[in-house]
């Protein structure tokens, strides 16, 4: 019972949440200090995480890692679909997609298993808009077109069915399909008008309404709902929300030729997300500034800003953005008279193009919004005629009153057994998700394996662009004149290569699973040990060699004997203890 009511507590306020409130957080650390138990704590950091990781997600994350200690600790080697769900939409959050997708279908798998349907349709509907910002459309229109399913099967009212309403319009919308799209957001938008405490759903579908309208070019319709959505997003405080809405009023000024306010309002979008780490709206917003510096005659700028898109784009596997980059910077190469870049650029946004916008897709996702539509129609006929039917069978029951013992007995003696049979064929059916479940876990075993080998190959990598930087250094320092140029060069090797934490993190993500949890288990003999500590004893235990270590980390392999003596001792072993040998059994 204690479990189930944290479960429907932890859930209530993940529904219910609307952002950071600092003083629901100092309330949740001062009683933090004062608990020993491992479950009050448990559902503490969860609180703590949603609180924190909308607004601030390294907050989050902070919360989110002790989370997963205790939990480790008190018991181990048992899987928790609610936290899988909380890293699902942690990553879902900072925008690494592929990893938000892998976390929250486990979360699914895990809540089925449990028969969770109310926590198994959010991971769903948060999967579906995943899967909507991967470009995998059908995938993302089955994820939402089974969530409004589920919201209706569970009677929680029209606000939960808004939110379906919201998601399906969002898909539409990107397919081209307006009209649709915008009957969407309009069911919505009613159902918020008359639902108090729905302000922040209200502004997010007028937010999208005003996109509506700029595509069918009612310009100030679509200002005057963008500013609607603006002033809400700008007093309750999220700034996230407020960045979107600012770089979708610099376009229409853009298109209304006004360059200074335009590009007034993508700065303001840019610092705001590069300050709260939301990189898919980063590369939105520099798009627009590329094309504001095109607007201005100044190609070279243009053309940085692209690349810059371009990069985010790639990193976190964007697709129907990235399109977008490649095809603009080929207009631009032309423009420019390099046809040889061009045609590169082109090519590759011809590939693009043809796995992601193939017309048969797009038909199937219209054919599946036609079959919803039927298979809603089919039920409601259903109902009208069970409930004839279930009239006629009271008329029949009524008339024959005297062999009603006997009807009784009969039904009890086939209920008992259609019990018993129901129940073997649970058991029969739970052993077939286990078996399948424990195949999908040892298919995502080795596709980690995979990956982690990619991504250690990616940081052996790095030291290629260490090398490209001192040669340009010294370019500069042998030709002085060519300073102005090789400077530009050195900022966008920089900017390009910003994305180390994440290239990190999508490592020690994969290690983790793979090695089994090696970063907590270091944790839990010292708990002060760091981040770079533990990326030491990582590459130590792949068995890398110290010149290896020393290619990866940029240092010379002597810091890296340093480093392992320093991490020995921090670790309390003998001199006869051999560092890595410890390392490998964890």
């Amino acid at each position: 019972m204690k479990t189930l009511f944290s479960l429907c507590f932890s859930l209530l306020f993940f529904i219910n949440a609307t952002g950071q409130n600092p003083k629901k957080v100092d309330s949740l650390l001062n009683i933090l200090q004062n608990v020993n138990d491992d479950v009050k704590k448990i559902e503490l950091y969860k609180n703590l995480f949603s609180e924190n990781y909308e607004k601030k997600p390294t907050e989050g994350k902070r919360y989110l890692d002790s989370l997963e200690v205790i939990i480790q600790r008190t018991v181990p080697n048992a899987f928790d679909p609610e936290f899988a769900w909380y890293k699902g939409r942690y990553y879902k959050r900072t925008s690494i997609f592929p990893l938000a997708e892998s976390w929250l279908k486990k979360a699914i798998a895990g809540f089925e298993a449990n028969e969770n349907k109310t926590s198994r349709m959010l991971a769903i509907n948060d999967l579906g808009n995943v899967e909507r910002k991967m470009g995998k459309y059908k995938e993302a229109m089955n994820s939402i077109q089974l969530v409004l399913k589920l919201r209706q099967e569970l009677n929680l009212g029209e606000v939960e069915i808004a939110r379906s309403y919201l998601s399906l319009g969002n898909i539409h919308g990107v397919l081209q399909n307006i009209e649709l799209s915008t009957e969407y957001f309009k069911q919505a938008e009613a159902i918020y008008i008359k639902n108090t405490g729905t302000e922040e759903d209200l502004a997010k579908v007028r937010g999208n309404l005003g996109l509506n309208y700029r595509k069918q070019k009612d310009y100030q319709a679509a200002l005057s709902y963008y500013r609607k959505t603006l002033n809400y997003f700008d007093t309750a405080g999220f700034p996230i929300k407020k960045a979107r809405v600012l770089q979708n009023i610099s376009v229409l000024y853009r298109i209304w030729d006004s360059i200074p306010q335009a590009e007034d309002y993508a700065l303001q979008s840019l610092r705001l997300t590069q300050e709260y780490d939301n990189p898919g709206l980063e590369s939105k917003t520099l798009m627009s500034l590329a094309k504001l510096a095109l607007l201005k005659g100044d190609n070279q700028s243009a053309l940085a800003y692209y690349k810059e898109s371009m990069s985010i784009n790639s990193e976190i596997k964007q697709g129907p953005h990235l399109l977008g980059n490649y095809r603009n910077i080929a207009r631009l190469y032309a423009a420019m008279g390099d046809f040889e870049k061009a045609y590169e650029f082109r090519v590759a946004q011809l590939n693009l193009a043809d796995s992601l916008y193939r017309r048969a897709n797009i038909d199937k996702v219209n054919e599946l919004e036609v079959q919803y539509a039927t298979e809603r129609k089919e039920a409601e006929i259903a109902l009208q005629q069970q409930e004839i039917k279930t009239l006629n069978e009271e008329v029949k029951v009524s008339n024959l009153t005297k062999t009603l013992y006997g009807i009784g007995m009969f039904a009890f003696l086939a209920i008992a057994g259609l019990l018993y049979y129901g129940f073997t064929q649970r058991i029969k059916k739970n052993k077939i998700a286990r078996e399948k479940q424990e195949a999908i876990y040892r298919q995502e075993i080795e596709f980690k394996k995979k990956e982690l080998a990619s991504q250690t190959l990616h940081l052996v990598q790095k030291n290629t662009f260490i090398e490209e930087l001192k040669t340009n250094l010294e370019r500069i320092k042998e030709t002085p004149e060519l300073f102005k140029i090789e400077f530009r060069r050195l900022i966008m090797l920089l900017k390009k290569e910003k994305a180390e934490d994440k290239d990190w993190e999508v490592f020690k993500s994969y290690f983790s699973e793979v090695h089994n949890n090696f970063d907590l288990k270091l944790k839990e003999i010292y708990a002060d040990i760091t981040e770079k500590e533990i990326r030491l004893a990582s590459f130590l235990r792949m068995n890398l060699s110290t010149k290896e270590i020393a290619s990866m980390l940029n240092v010379l392999p002597d810091s890296v004997l340093k480093s392992k003596y320093r991490l020995k001792k921090k670790l309390e072993l003998n001199k006869e203890e051999d560092l890595v040998t410890f390392l490998s059994a964890l």
